[in-house]
């Protein structure tokens, strides 16, 4: 029923019917907390909290970000990486995927602060026996290493934060986040503790890209990875320029088109291998 509800109502009005406290408790009410689905895009199966992943839960699950994982699989495919980090891995629908759907990749490495998301995250890498291929590191990515107060989201568990300010479900579903502390550390440090270089990033960290960024200026320059990147927050542009420096170019997924300013989701590839990927993802887009 949920599933067909979803189909007809237009995606406004069922945010504002979740905005709404008693329609988002009476939605929840039918729905199970304890979900196992089929991952739409690889062979794994997928566990998550319904009452969290409520648009997986009521048939979303099949539709999200598709075409992002179109293009990722048509670059994958082009440039065969070794190592792959998952850089804000929530539950790793985007981990089982890195990890089993492409032969060269060896090695995922995903980074996911929110301890709610870590255990499910825990849960499917052994789930789908992929404890030998799948790093998990419990630390949220930023300029400097330490500890931070993180804004974790208990509504959806997808858009926690170190960023300071109001949060996402404050701001549209007037939920409070919750404050807790959690380790941090940089890229550049990752990589000299041990941890192997990577090929491919995929970065969705709700915000804090320019800190991200701003501690692995080590990598940007040397090793060049190619990357998928949510850019969001008031400080977006800043992130964007910042890569920039680092002669980065910007495509977007589904077509490979050239941008020249900050969009929500961009293919960041450097300059000397731009050309390829923009020809990959034209190929996708048509």
């Amino acid at each position: 029923m949920l599933e067909y509800l979803r189909s007809i109502v237009p995606n406004h009005y069922r945010a504002a019917l979740l905005r709404n406290r008693l329609t988002s408790r009476i939605i929840r009410s039918f729905v199970r907390r304890q979900q196992l689905k089929q991952h739409p895009h690889c062979r794994c199966k997928l566990v998550f909290d319904g009452q969290r992943n409520l648009g997986w839960a009521t048939g979303g699950l099949r539709h999200w970000e598709r075409d992002y994982f179109a293009a990722c699989s048509r670059i994958l495919n082009t440039i065969k990486p070794n190592v792959v980090w998952d850089v804000g891995a929530n539950v790793g629908i985007w981990s089982l995927f890195f990890a089993t759907e492409f032969e060269s990749v060896s090695q995922v490495v995903v980074f996911e602060p929110d301890t709610v998301n870590e255990r499910l995250l825990r849960e499917n890498i052994a789930l789908n026996d992929l404890l030998s291929r799948i790093v998990v590191r419990p630390v949220a990515l930023s300029a400097t290493s330490g500890e931070a107060e993180f804004q974790a989201d208990p509504l959806t568990g997808s858009t926690g934060s170190l960023e300071k300010g109001e949060g996402f479900i404050t701001r549209y579903y007037g939920k409070k986040t919750q404050l807790t502390t959690v380790k941090i550390s940089t890229i550049d440090e990752e990589i000299a503790a041990g941890l192997p270089v990577p090929q491919f990033l995929k970065i969705d960290v709700e915000g804090h890209e320019c800190e991200v960024f701003r501690g692995a200026e080590r990598m940007l320059s040397e090793s060049r990875p190619l990357m998928i990147v949510e850019f969001s927050g008031v400080r977006s542009s800043d992130a964007f320029n910042i890569l920039k420096k680092f002669d980065y170019r910007f495509l977007r997924p589904s077509t490979g088109e050239a941008c020249d300013a900050v969009e929500f989701e961009l293919v960041c590839a450097p300059a000397e291998s731009a050309d390829t990927i923009t020809a990959t993802l034209a190929q996708s887009g048509g």
